[in-house]
């Protein structure tokens, strides 16, 4: 298990979008760090301010091979809706933010389909955090498994659901917040599968039985749905080897997909 990333920096999702502006193929880290230094990226903002924006943003989003950073580039200057391109975000943002994965996959996920919970109060909060404490303290940084400062963990608790809600995930009234999960289309679907699976004809069991999809809080019936769908969008072929159900992909990898999006 990865440790957890103490999350006090904000989601930054409209300085993403501008910074993937200048993303091509043929992008490297180190040219838009000079744009951020320039101030050609990020530049209605003190320099000091704009490093900070940016060194979030690099973390989450463009330490990556660069074949998933160019591909999420195209998808994010497609035509889909803004919804749509944060559910794509969400991807990264989740593979790279371990302790608010941790509280999707490992809290939300089972109150949100086995209770039909949608609605959470601070008390899930303080449960949440309570288990991280007490049943996963190991896993946080070394510094903050001696002490956490009270002004950490109010930051903390409050990032973590504010985050979320700029994502479109989370709808937050005064004390409760509601989880809304968007809409995920087939063509989401079809991005993860290029993204987290190796081969190129798939286990449909693996895919039912993957941990990443309980980030998303997708049980195994919307997975079957998104298969349904992708399907017949002809994004996918569907078969059987024996008596294994496969996923076949139709593409070479994830950047010839998303070459596809317009």
């Amino acid at each position: 298990m990865e440790k957890f990333k103490w999350t006090t920096s904000s989601a930054w999702i409209e300085e993403t979008f501008d910074i993937f502006k200048y993303i091509d193929d043929e992008f490297s880290v180190k040219q838009l760090s000079d744009m951020v230094r320039s101030g050609t990226l990020l530049g209605d903002r003190k320099k000091s301010s704009a490093k900070r924006v940016f060194t979030a943003i690099r973390s989450r989003f463009l330490n990556y091979e660069i074949d998933k950073v160019v591909s999420l580039s195209k998808v994010l200057s497609s035509s889909i809706s803004e919804q749509e391109k944060k559910n794509y975000l969400l991807i990264f943002y989740l593979e790279n933010e371990t302790l608010a994965r941790f509280f999707m996959a490992e809290y939300v996920y089972d109150n949100f389909n086995y209770l039909s919970q949608k609605i959470f109060t601070q008390m899930d909060l303080d449960r949440f955090f309570e288990i991280v404490l007490n049943d996963y303290k190991i896993f946080l940084p070394e510094k903050l498994q001696t002490e956490i400062s009270k002004a950490s963990m109010t930051k903390v608790r409050n990032q973590l659901t504010k985050n979320l809600e700029a994502f479109g995930w989370v709808e937050e009234k005064k004390d409760t917040f509601i989880i809304k999960r968007p809409s995920l289309t087939p063509e989401w679907f079809v991005f993860t599968l290029y993204m987290y699976f190796d081969s190129e004809h798939i286990s449909a069991k693996d895919v039912y039985h993957s941990e990443i999809y309980k980030r998303f809080l997708l049980n195994k019936y919307d997975i079957e749905y998104l298969i349904s769908g992708a399907t017949i969008k002809g994004l996918i072929e569907t078969s059987r080897l024996g008596d294994i159900n496969t996923i076949a992909l139709k593409e070479k990898g994830l950047i010839e997909y998303a070459r596809n999006y317009e």
